[in-house]
């Protein structure tokens, strides 16, 4: 058998026995799967290091027998070592990894402890380095299994470390708020406003990507929130890449994205707070246009801007007054 043969056979096996362990009973018996997995990891080629990490990935769901034998054999700088021993770092290699990493770290403070460990903090920088979207949600979900619970403050001190730590955090704000937050279609309150003026047709929605999941901008704007608490690097970092207005634009209701309206604003108090750089950048924006709601259209009225004072104004377009809306 040649060894595109043998390759095409184990890809054939991989894939049987990812189908058969997304299930608690399909994962009953395959404990010598996750060895021989994490034994042939190292040496594998790209098509199969892919297949075998979403393996690995499936048996760690939820299964303490599993993780605590991953965590054993060495299992989380095995999977570090392997993803990044490529010169580049694929993406679809580096999800499958995360993954199997933040399934890990929900075994318990133990597992944090191990995850942390072989990730901290030279493979995290790399990790985070990836802009891709289906990297960075479980990049957020290990750092925020890995700070928290007991043992959790130690790690996040780690990460606010100004040299080791905080560079992983600009990546990830860098990547959640250019590369993802600003290729989305606008919120949806926003959107109604654009298709008054223009319909379906507006520039700003031809190329927008649409929200893979209902909460996905809250979750990206939240991460953003918690990384911008007191670390005036990464709110020095959002002002240099121009996300000040991306992130105000965010304090609006999204019906797409529950509490999208209340992370929004919390990110622009910890982007705001002891920052007089970030502060006067605000202060000396200027309303160009209203944003007219189908909401306050409806009960006959419109947003206005006050030519003396450049301040938004409420004014009556029908027979109703104002006062009659009370």
């Amino acid at each position: 058998m040649s060894r595109s043969d043998e390759m095409g056979a184990d890809e054939v096996t991989l894939a049987a026995l990812i189908e058969v362990s997304r299930t608690p009973e399909g994962r009953e018996g395959l404990f010598d799967v996750l060895t021989d997995t994490l034994f042939l990891l190292s040496a594998s080629p790209s098509r199969l290091l892919l297949l075998r990490l979403r393996l690995l990935r499936n048996l760690l769901a939820g299964d303490e027998f599993y993780q605590y034998a991953f965590i054993e054999r060495s299992g989380p700088a095995t999977v570090a070592s392997s993803v990044l021993s490529f010169p580049s770092l694929a993406p679809d290699a580096a999800r499958a990894a995360l993954q199997a990493l933040g399934n890990t770290a929900l075994g318990g403070e133990f597992h944090r402890e191990a995850v942390w460990e072989a990730l901290f903090p030279e493979a995290l920088r790399e990790f985070a380095g990836v802009r891709d979207t289906g990297v960075l949600d479980p990049l957020c979900m290990v750092l925020d299994t890995c700070c928290g619970g007991e043992g959790g403050r130690g790690r996040l001190n780690e990460l606010c470390h100004e040299e080791l730590g905080m560079p992983i955090l600009v990546q990830v704000v860098n990547t959640a708020s250019q590369g993802e937050l600003s290729e989305l279609e606008p919120p949806s309150t926003i959107r109604k406003s654009m298709a008054r003026g223009q319909g379906d047709n507006h520039p700003a929605l031809e190329n927008a990507k649409v929200c893979p999941y209902i909460g996905y901008r809250r979750d990206l704007v939240a991460v953003i929130a918690n990384c911008l608490h007191g670390r005036k690097r990464v709110q020095n970092e959002i002002r240099h890449l121009g996300g000040i207005m991306l992130l105000l634009q965010q304090c609006v209701i999204d019906e797409d994205n529950p509490y999208l309206r209340e992370w929004g604003l919390l990110a622009v108090k910890n982007l705001l707070e002891e920052n007089e750089e970030n502060q006067k950048e605000i202060s000396e924006l200027e309303m160009q246009e209203p944003v007219i709601t189908p909401e306050i259209a409806n009960i006959g009225l419109k947003v206005e801007i006050d030519k003396e004072t450049g301040r938004p104004k409420l004014v009556n377009t029908s027979d109703v007054s104002i006062s009659d809306l009370k």
